[in-house]
């Protein structure tokens, strides 16, 4: 039985079944839900790497590469990690500096009829 709570894994399966030859990446910060991740990844035949750690704050806790070379399973260090070294950079979007250019008007109130 799976936890319910353990929703990333899933998504991935899901993906794979449109194309399951792309490199895939999971992270999570439940050991439970990571290592089922990694299970289901190795069972699948598929590669990716799953890294158990807080996406937030980006600590890192232990992560694995799967299906690398060959079938296995690897534990990696955080240096080994795509996802960790190559987190995605936080870009401030146009949204937020219009958002910052505009004056403190109060705002009214739309009608739709």
């Amino acid at each position: 039985m799976q936890d319910p709570a353990c929703g990333s894994g899933r998504m991935l399966l899901s993906a794979a079944k449109i194309n399951y030859r792309n490199y895939f990446y999971g992270a999570d910060s439940s050991s439970t839900c990571a290592k089922m991740a990694t299970l289901n990844f190795f069972l699948n035949g598929l590669k990716g790497e799953i890294a158990l750690m807080n996406s937030l704050s980006m600590e890192w806790f232990g992560g694995w590469h799967i299906n690398m070379d060959g079938l296995g399973i690897t534990p990696i260090e955080r240096e080994q990690s795509q996802l960790w070294f190559e987190a995605p950079k936080i870009k401030t979007s146009e949204f937020d500096k219009q958002a910052r250019g505009k004056s403190t008007e109060p705002a009214h109130q739309l009608t739709l009829f």
